[in-house]
């Protein structure tokens, strides 16, 4: 039978049914039987260490969204779907009507958000034939795991999804550009127009649009055109950015990894646009200089055309300048207000693209919306590349400056009136949004005008410091130093999964973060819509923006390619690229206790330099590399922390988690998990104000000098109930008077210290250390970090760290998601059987990739 496995298997195979002998004798039993123990063992491990997959089992797929057919995790402890306080107010019809890029406002616009066509598999398909109905309908923007999508679905048969709608173009956006935005798709997404492939993107979580105006001509204005969205979503079997994504989490339900996120997920919508237009905007504040630096993005036609901003507050003007499409230029705000968490005070600005000859050589003529593209019959490298300050004073004109002035006075004079307009979402009825700039103000045109945008930005500095005559860093905001108190946020919603069901939803959680005292939140390994940051922009609250970690079972899939690693870096510059302009992000978080991660020192400097205008923590918890702005420590219950360096601040990136069952709100009731379970909200209240106390010792103590902390979490997620809040917001588990109270005593003593020392709590200190060199606690899947971590702490000089739960510092040639087994469960596999279970875990990714491989 060894021949089986030669070129001659085939002469064989016809020698062995000539013989006629059964098929089972031609097994090789030696192979197949201790291969199928083994698998039956690891069934009946796994069955045993998680019985509740079994009541999952055959339910997975289910479709049906009526409450008898839910599946066991959309429900509460009665069996009833966990919905939140905005799912009743979901249209279906038309989903977050809210005009979706508050950044960069425009009068035109049409949603395509509500009811789709869908279909899906598993395995690799084609696409749809032209004007072929698809099977099954979703609504968008939900992703298909959710409740809210109608297709409810979350399981490995959703790899690949076919998303289909027709449209009709408003008929007066005749002569302009259309183009088509996605607010974000998970995770690959190939679209079609009418037939013709407009082209692929790559990435779950940044925006991106294509322009169709090509796949609409030769169509009357009336033309159904038909628009179909192929989706790939490969999840846990490769290396993509996914954050807490899951498929299959390694503690069933979930533990601390969530419900997976396939499809589209935020608004779908088009746009008609002249052919030089803005395309988008980087607006850093100076405060020390009391300047703002504008770059205007625009597209090839508008690049080297004339750019005029204005800043105004309340309608009234605080300062113009000028420069060009293209090119970096400063705008004088005298006597600046600073925003900050406290009074997040914002200026409206105006970008406006004048009529001129661009650096193509072509003569852009504006008037209003419209614009007519003339070939310059003359043109030279001197008069079509401008690139010095004179050639900015010879082609701007008292003319073209006086009439920019008169059209953005009557723009914020009509400002006042926004908050009375009502949205224009061209075509799909009108809805409220008292965020929406008013129509009038667009309508405010001017003659040589080529393209409008309304914006905002606020003036406030984040920055490294010493003061109080300290030896020590910390984060400075507008040059004074306040302690940085946040919760980690998932971004998760038992209704929408990563979307949430409303755009009040969205605001709530900033707002009842600052109703209980807290004055940052760390968006933990996910990027929310722009509507989230625009909302914190306006409330007033710091965010510190993770980087969603790629997958990291290193023991079941292959070690990032560097392909995989590009790709990760082309998501995290397309995350800062998106964000620039929003004040309230003060820090990015690299890499998050070592998943996915790799060459910190090299990629920590290459993010610094796309945005050196805020801070970068390099490794948030386990392992730390000597590079960028912080030295972050993990630690549960805690608190903690690690000693700062001469050229990091020191913080603590995660700790708390402390648990409260509250019956009727908890999403799997039979397998709650936190780090320390509370009896009560007195019990838990107590237990968080001596948490709070020992992180104010740690803040004062110039030895610690402990300037951050981030408690876990917001809300409940899943099995988690380590929330500030159940899953379904339904209930604040402890009284907003008491959290609100230590806070703000924590915020004080914070900004005491910009004056000088403070008195250190000598007995909350020696608690504080107390909890740092303790094990780490947790609930079920917990086991404590292995003792030789604190052997190599101490190699590696780095304080306490060994109460971390990586204590690795150098990376081995940037090889290292290193895993841990801190969040698995103790199984009695040997490992002999994991490395077999690896293997064939290998062969099943190798053949998913290629089933699953599109260009």
């Amino acid at each position: 039978m060894k021949d089986l496995d030669t070129p001659r298997h085939h002469r064989k195979r016809q020698e062995l049914k000539k013989q006629k002998r059964p098929g089972w004798q031609r097994c090789n039993w030696t192979l197949w039987i201790p291969v199928s123990i083994l698998v039956l063992v690891a069934i009946c491990v796994y069955l045993k260490d998680h019985p509740s997959d079994v009541a999952h089992w055959g339910h997975t797929s289910a479709v049906k969204t009526s409450d008898k057919n839910l599946t066991h995790y959309y429900k509460d402890a009665n069996g009833r779907t966990m919905i939140t306080p905005w799912t009743k107010d979901v249209d279906k019809s038309l989903p977050h009507p809210e005009y979706p890029r508050p950044q960069m406002q425009r009068k035109a616009w049409l949603n395509l958000n509500g009811p789709w066509e869908f279909d899906c598999t598993s395995m690799t398909g084609t696409l749809p034939n032209l004007n072929a109905t698809l099977k099954r309908s979703i609504t968008v923007p939900f992703p298909v795991e959710s409740y809210l999508s109608g297709i409810f679905q979350a399981d490995a048969s959703t790899a690949h999804m076919w998303y289909r709608r027709t449209f009709i173009v408003p008929t007066d956006w005749a002569g302009s550009r259309i183009l088509l935005h996605f607010g974000a798709v998970d995770w690959q997404a190939t679209v079609t127009v009418n037939g013709q492939r407009m082209g692929v993107h790559k990435g779950g979580f940044d925006r991106f649009s294509f322009d169709i105006t090509a796949a609409l001509e030769g169509h009357p204005g009336n033309h159904q055109h038909e628009l179909i969205v192929q989706v790939f979503d490969p999840t846990e079997f490769s290396h993509a950015p996914v954050g807490k994504q899951r498929m299959h989490p390694p503690r069933r339900p979930s533990g601390i990894f969530y419900t997976a996120n396939s499809g589209i997920w935020q608004t779908v919508w088009l746009e008609p646009v002249p052919s030089a237009h803005v395309e988008g905007l980087d607006l850093i504040p100076d405060v020390d200089k009391g300047e703002l630096s504008v770059l205007v993005h625009g597209s090839a036609a508008a690049k080297g055309l004339k750019v005029v901003v204005n800043a105004s507050t309340e309608g009234h003007s605080v300062g113009s300048s000028t420069g060009f499409v293209g090119q970096t230029f400063s705008l004088v705000v005298p006597q600046a207000h600073l925003w900050s968490f406290e009074d997040p005070f914002l200026y409206d600005l105006d970008v406006t693209i004048l009529s001129g000859r661009n650096s193509n050589g072509k003569t852009i003529s504006g008037s209003s919306s419209r614009l007519a593209e003339t070939s310059s019959s003359s043109s030279s490298s001197s008069s079509s590349d401008p690139s010095t300050a004179s050639d900015v004073a010879s082609r701007l004109t008292e003319s073209d400056l006086g009439l920019l002035d008169s059209a953005t006075l009557g723009r914020r004079l009509l400002k006042q009136h926004v908050k009375s307009e009502r949205s224009a979402a061209a075509g799909t009825g009108v809805n409220s949004d008292p965020t929406r700039v008013s129509d009038a103000v667009f309508d405010a045109a001017v003659e040589d005008q080529v393209d409008y945008v309304r914006a905002y930005f606020g003036m406030r500095k984040i920055s490294l410091g010493r003061v109080g005559g300290e030896k020590n860093l910390r984060p400075l905001l507008n040059n004074k130093f306040v302690f940085h108190m946040g919760m980690l946020d998932q971004g998760f919603w038992p209704d929408g999964i990563y979307t949430a069901p409303t755009d009040a939803a969205l605001k709530y959680d900033i707002e009842v973060s600052k109703q209980m005292g807290f004055n940052m939140l760390r968006k933990h390994i996910k990027v929310e819509p722009d509507r989230w940051y625009y909302w914190a922009d306006h409330l007033g609250i710091l965010v510190w923006q993770d980087m969603p970690a790629m997958f990291w079972e290193d023991n079941v899939i292959p070690k990032p390619s560097d392909q995989e690693k590009q790709q990760y870096e082309t998501e995290f510059q397309m995350m800062i690229q998106n964000h620039m302009s929003f004040p309230s992000i003060v820090m990015y978080v690299v890499f998050n206790e070592g998943w996915g991660q790799y060459e910190t020192e090299r990629v920590t400097k290459y993010v610094q330099s796309l945005d050196p205008s805020r801070l970068y923590n390099p490794a948030s918890g386990w392992v730390d590399a000597n590079v960028g702005d912080l030295i972050d420590m993990h630690k549960y219950v805690g608190p903690g922390a690690l000693y700062p360096t001469s050229t990091r601040a020191s913080v603590l990136g995660e700790f708390g988690g402390l648990g409260l069952k509250v019956d009727q709100h908890q999403w799997i009731p039979e397998d709650s998990f936190s780090y320390e379970m509370q009896a009560n909200s007195a019990q838990l209240e107590t237990r968080y104000s001596g948490l709070i106390a020992q992180i104010m010792a740690l803040m004062a103590s110039p030895e610690f000098s402990l300037c951050a902390a981030v408690y876990t979490e917001l809300t409940d997620v899943e099995a988690e109930v380590n929330g500030m809040l159940t899953y379904d917001r339904q209930v604040i588990k402890m009284s907003l008077d008491v959290t609100h109270k230590v806070h703000s005593e924590l915020l004080a003593l914070s900004q005491q210290l910009n004056v000088g020392p403070v008195t250190v709590d000598q007995k909350q200190l020696k608690k504080a250390v107390a909890a740092m060199i303790a094990p780490n606690k947790g609930e079920k899947g917990y086991v404590a970090p292995p003792t030789e971590m604190a052997e190599q702490a101490r190699k590696a000089q780095i304080p306490f760290v060994a109460v971390q739960q990586k204590a690795q510092v150098v990376e081995s040639g940037g090889n290292s998601p290193l895993t841990t087994p801190q969040y698995q469960q103790p199984d009695s596999f040997d490992a002999a059987t994991k490395a077999a279970g690896h293997k064939v875990a290998g062969v099943i990714h190798a053949i998913w990739r290629f089933l699953g491989r599109s260009d």
